[in-house]
């Protein structure tokens, strides 16, 4: 019991040692909530243009398509200091997103597990981009 334990700790403790940069992944309460409370967070949508005829979460959410060739670039004018709430279409693309800000210092990332997938799922709904 005591080994399984001692190689439980290791393996925790090398996760730790990996220096964490993994955005917290949030469901869709957890961020309306954030979105509702926190007083300065920024909201990116990083999924495609095209995407965006689906619906976003927010009118308010910067968009900043993560495979666009100047992700990066427009990530490093935001403000680390804000939470970052990220969201895609399923929640794949804004993890790694929210790894690679992470890794770039900013101190609070959330990402919304299941994406705009998973928001609807929970029963919220979407506004429409103008065109």
């Amino acid at each position: 019991m005591k080994n399984t334990l001692f190689i439980f700790g290791l393996i925790l403790g090398a996760g730790a040692c990996t220096g964490g940069h993994k955005a917290q992944t949030i469901d869709a309460k957890t961020f309306q909530s954030l979105i509702d409370t926190l007083p300065d967070e920024v909201v990116v949508d990083v999924r495609t243009s095209p995407e965006l005829v689906a619906g976003v979460i927010s009118q308010a959410a910067i968009h900043m398509d993560y495979n666009g060739p100047d992700f990066e670039k427009q990530i490093d004018k935001l403000d680390k200091n804000k939470p970052v709430l990220l969201y895609c279409a399923t929640g794949g693309r804004s993890a790694r997103a929210g790894t690679l800000l992470l890794k770039k210092g900013f101190k609070k990332v959330y990402n919304l597990d299941g994406g705009l997938n998973g928001w609807r799922a929970a029963g919220y709904s979407t506004a429409i981009v103008a065109q």
